[in-house]
C-alpha cells in the first residue's frame, strides 16, 4: 500500500517537473519570435512615409536610364548599397546623398525592380545571386505582386535606440516599397489607345515598351513585336473561341501589294490531327491541308470572324533541317524552294513559322534568351536548353505540332519534296513527311490592319474582345 502510494506522488513530481519544462520552452520560444518579429517588420507606417519621400527625391533625377536596363533583360538595378556610381559624374549632389544615407537615414540599400518580382525572387537566374543572398529581403519580395510598372524596394536597418547598425546584433531591419510612377495596367492601355482612333496594332507597336515583361521586338529585319515567356496575356476572343496573339507582324503584304503592320493569332487548341499534305509533297499552295482549312474550316467560322480577316501573302520558302531561330526566320522568306514550289501564298488561313516558335521564348537561367535565339531549334529538346522551350508558350509539351515551312533537305537527300519542319512532344523542331498522320493542327490567321481591342485584359478568362 505504501508502495503505490510513493509511485504516484512520484508520478505527479515526474509530470510537474515535465510542465515546469514545457512552459520554460514555450516561453523561450514565444520570446524568441516575439525578439524576432521585432527585429524584421515589413510596410512598417514611419519607414513606408520615408519611402514615399525618398522616392519623390530619387523621382527629381533621371531614372529612365535604369528602366531601359530592366526593359533590356536586366532583373533589377541596385541604386544604392554602401556606395553609388549608377547616375554617373553629372550628379555630383545625389551622389552626396546617396553617400550620407547610410549614417543620416539607415539605408542598407536601394533597388529599381520591374514587373517580374515573382520571377526573381524564385532565385533561378546567375544574375540574382545578390538578391538572393539577403534571405530578409528575399522573404519581402515573396509579399509583393507582380504588376506593370516599376518599383523601389528600400532596406533599412538601425538598432534599438534608432541609430545606425554597427553589427548585426541587436540590429533591426525594416522593408518597404513604393511605386516609382504609377504602375501600368497594359489592357488598360490598349483600350484607350483603341478608343482613341488608332488601330490595336499601332497601339502595341507604340506602346510595347511598357509592358516588356510579356513583349520584345524582335532582332529581325521587320522588328516584330512578339509576346514571350511561359504564360502572357496574349488570349484573344475569335470566333467565338479562344485564341492566342503571337505579335504584330509588320510588312505584311495584305494580297494586294499593300504593306501593313498585322496582328497574328493562332487557335489556343488544336483543332485535332491532319496530315500536312495527303500526297506527301511539301508545297503549302497545293497541300491537303490548305485546302482544309481555307475551305471547309473558314466557310463554317462565324460572320464576325470572317469579317475580322483578309488575305495575307504568306512566305512558305524553305530551310535547312538543323537552323537557329535567326536563321530559319531568314530561310522562311527566301525564295530558296524546291523545283517546282511556290515561295509565296495567299490566302486567309495559315499554321504558324517555326520562328513563330523561336521567337516566343523567354529564356531562363541556364540559357538566356538570347542563346536561345542562337541555338539550333532542333536540340532545343535537350536538358541543356530545356529553359527555351519551357519558358515558350508555343511549346505543348508531349504535343507533335504542324508548321507551314518545308524541310528543304535533310541527312538522306539533298532534295527532299515531302519533308516539313513540325515542332516535336520535347521541344525540339525536326522534320516529318508531309502525309505523316498524328500532327496537331493550330490554325494561324491575320487581322485586319483596322482591328481595334474593344474590352477583356488579355487573360484566358478574360480574353481582349475585338472590332473592326
Amino acid at each position: 500500500m505504501n508502495r503505490k502510494g510513493f509511485v504516484f506522488v512520484e508520478t505527479i513530481i515526474v509530470i510537474a517537473i515535465m510542465l515546469s519544462s514545457l512552459m520554460l520552452i514555450y516561453s523561450l520560444y514565444a520570446s524568441s519570435v516575439s525578439n524576432e518579429n521585432i527585429r524584421l517588420r515589413y510596410d512598417d507606417t514611419a519607414k513606408l512615409y520615408e519611402t514615399f519621400y525618398l522616392k519623390k527625391y530619387l523621382e527629381s533625377f533621371d531614372l529612365d536610364a535604369l528602366k531601359a536596363r530592366i526593359n533590356d533583360g536586366e532583373p533589377y538595378q541596385m541604386i544604392y548599397r554602401g556606395t553609388s556610381e549608377v547616375f554617373g559624374s553629372s550628379y555630383s549632389n545625389e551622389k552626396i546623398f546617396l553617400e550620407n544615407m547610410w549614417m543620416d537615414l539607415h539605408i542598407e540599400s536601394i533597388i529599381l525592380f520591374g514587373s517580374n518580382i515573382s520571377e526573381i525572387a524564385e532565385c533561378n537566374r546567375d544574375d540574382t545571386a545578390m538578391i538572393c543572398s539577403n534571405t530578409s529581403l528575399l522573404n519581402y519580395l515573396k509579399t509583393l505582386d507582380d504588376e506593370d510598372g516599376y518599383r523601389l524596394v528600400i532596406e533599412y536597418a538601425m538598432d534599438e535606440s534608432g541609430n545606425t547598425c554597427t553589427s548585426p546584433i541587436g540590429c533591426y531591419y525594416y522593408y518597404s516599397s513604393v511605386k516609382v510612377d504609377e504602375y501600368l495596367n497594359f489592357a488598360k492601355i490598349l483600350r484607350e489607345c483603341c478608343q482613341s482612333g488608332k488601330s490595336a496594332a499601332q497601339c502595341y507597336i507604340e506602346n510595347v515598351s511598357k509592358n516588356s515583361s510579356e513583349l520584345m521586338i524582335d532582332n529581325t529585319a521587320d522588328h516584330n513585336v512578339r509576346y514571350i515567356g511561359k504564360d502572357p496575356k496574349n488570349y484573344f476572343q475569335f470566333n467565338n473561341e479562344t485564341w492566342r496573339m503571337i505579335g504584330v507582324m509588320n510588312n505584311i503584304d495584305n494580297g494586294t501589294g499593300k504593306i501593313e503592320s498585322r496582328i497574328k493569332l493562332i487557335k489556343d487548341e488544336s483543332i485535332g490531327e491532319y496530315a500536312w499534305n495527303t500526297e506527301n509533297k511539301n508545297d503549302w499552295s497545293n497541300a491537303s491541308l490548305q485546302k482544309e482549312l481555307n475551305g471547309q474550316y473558314l466557310n463554317n467560322m462565324d460572320n464576325l470572324a470572317k469579317s475580322l480577316i483578309d488575305n495575307a501573302v504568306w512566305n512558305i520558302g524553305g530551310t535547312e533541317y538543323i537552323v537557329n531561330v535567326n536563321e530559319v526566320y531568314k530561310n522562311e522568306r527566301s525564295t530558296k524552294v524546291l523545283t517546282g514550289n511556290q515561295s509565296k501564298w495567299t490566302g486567309k488561313i495559315g499554321l504558324m513559322y517555326p520562328s513563330d516558335y523561336g521567337y516566343a521564348t523567354k529564356g531562363g537561367s541556364k540559357t538566356n534568351q538570347q542563346n536561345c535565339f542562337e541555338t539550333d531549334l532542333y536540340y532545343w529538346d535537350r536538358t541543356d536548353y530545356s529553359d527555351c522551350h519551357a519558358n515558350d508558350w508555343v511549346n505543348i509539351n508531349n504535343t507533335f505540332q504542324w508548321t507551314l515551312t518545308p524541310c528543304i533537305n535533310d541527312y538522306f537527300n539533298a532534295e527532299n519534296f515531302k519533308g516539313v519542319m513540325r515542332l516535336g512532344s520535347g521541344g525540339g523542331a525536326y522534320q516529318n513527311d508531309a502525309n505523316s498522320a498524328g500532327r496537331e493542327v493550330k490554325p494561324v490567321v491575320f487581322l485586319k490592319a483596322s482591328v481595334k481591342v474593344t474590352g477583356g485584359e488579355g487573360t484566358k478568362d478574360k480574353p481582349f474582345t475585338i472590332t473592326n
